[in-house]
């Protein structure tokens, strides 16, 4: 079975090795407090720096490990089991230096060493408010005038908005095309409209922005960014994947703490995991989960030896079905807790909050296999005018 999962190399064993100490000494005592509060984990960030884990994804040549999405997805399902919120945060923020050196490079000299701290978070901000699957139907948010861009709209759900020293603008231009935009958080014109209430992820707020009027260099436009309607493509990487590694290693933490819960929970003299119910209960999770883990890890080392060779639709089946399961399972243990499951100091209702807003981010599950049924070469309708 586990010659299915990523090959780990060595430098990958003693990574993880070092993010599981870290998820388990540092991250998880902070867990409530985040809880409580909602603030961005600054501590947790900056404690990421001083274990150099945001020089994995420089190359050589920058100073660093020369590591790709893989492994700092495989780190996000190692935090996922701690914490599924920072399971998908975790993995997003380490690009960080690698986009500011190699992408925003007109902010390099202001913000590539506070970076490699990790005291520089990015926020993505590309949901119109009409929808984030109907695209043709976006507005015009970007007109040229001379050397600049001018950009006008709102955004929703922008992770780090809030917090967020790096802003990067996705729109339609006035030629009709898609297009990227990187800026500095003091930009005029850019506001904090809302941050957002929402069940889960806790520590990594989702945000209103409103552009007003926002004048950006012609040179600060992104060129290489897929166009947002190729779902082929554009779900590659930090996006499903992100969630996926979330997912996976949500579901195999929640899973372990009731593991060794059932074996310690005694009723009449014995352990409840000593129950026929219990027992093919917690065997049924297992298998579920090693079939998710398989899947993911297979993708992984797919996308490793060739980004653009992942099959189609592969990556919309592990996002739908990785995030259902993760519910399914959250619940379920959550139900083998008993009470004790719903109070909050034993953490384990955080993975139910968790895993219901991991169906949220990167499109809804219908949405994803609408996608898949395209790819089976079905006449599914996208829009109710088809």
């Amino acid at each position: 079975m586990t010659t299915f999962y990523y090959p780990l190399n060595e430098e990958q064993k003693l990574i993880l090795d070092t993010v599981k100490d870290f998820a388990e000494n540092d991250i998880a005592p902070l867990l409530p407090e985040i809880d409580e509060t909602n603030a961005y984990p600054w501590k947790i960030y900056e404690r990421m720096g001083d274990l150099g884990l945001y020089h994995l994804m420089l190359p050589e040549e920058l100073g660093g490990g020369g590591h790709g999405v893989t492994t700092a997805l495989l780190i996000g399902e190692e935090v996922g089991k701690v914490s599924p919120s920072l399971g998908f945060a975790v993995p997003f923020s380490l690009d960080a230096p690698l986009n500011i050196a190699l992408c925003y490079t007109k902010l390099k000299d202001k913000y590539f060493d506070e970076a490699l701290k990790g005291k520089v978070p990015i926020a993505q901000a590309g949901t119109d408010p009409i929808g984030g699957y109907n695209y043709p139907e976006w507005p015009v948010a970007a007109v040229k005038d001379g050397d600049e861009w001018v950009l006008n709209g709102t955004r929703c759900f922008a992770t780090f908005g809030a917090v967020a020293k790096i802003i990067v603008f996705m729109g339609r231009a006035e030629d009709g095309n898609f297009r990227y935009w990187y800026m500095d958080h003091t930009t005029p014109g850019i506001e904090v409209a809302k941050v957002e209430k929402k069940i889960g992820w806790k520590g990594q707020d989702t945000t209103v922005l409103n552009f007003k009027d926002v004048r950006v260099p012609a040179d600060q436009e992104l060129t290489f960014f897929p166009d947002p309607r190729d779902d082929d493509r554009a779900g590659i990487g930090f996006g499903y994947m992100g969630t996926v590694a979330a997912a996976v290693g949500g579901m195999q933490g929640v899973f372990e703490k009731t593991l060794e819960y059932v074996k310690a929970r005694n009723t009449h003299g014995e352990p409840i995991g000593n129950m026929s119910v219990v027992g093919d209960k917690m065997a049924r999770m297992a298998t579920e989960i090693e079939a998710c883990r398989c899947l993911f890890h297979n993708a992984l080392r797919i996308y490793d030896a060739d980004p653009m060779s992942v099959p189609r639709g592969l990556q919309n089946m592990l996002k739908a079905m990785t995030t259902q399961k993760f519910v399914d399972i959250a619940v379920q243990c959550t139900d083998l807790w008993g009470g004790l499951g719903i109070v909050e100091d034993t953490g384990i209702s955080r993975y139910v909050r968790d895993a219901v807003n991991c169906l949220a981010p990167c499109r809804s599950t219908d949405a994803h296999y609408q996608q898949i049924a395209s790819f089976l070469g079905l006449g599914v309708k996208y829009t109710l005018s088809d």
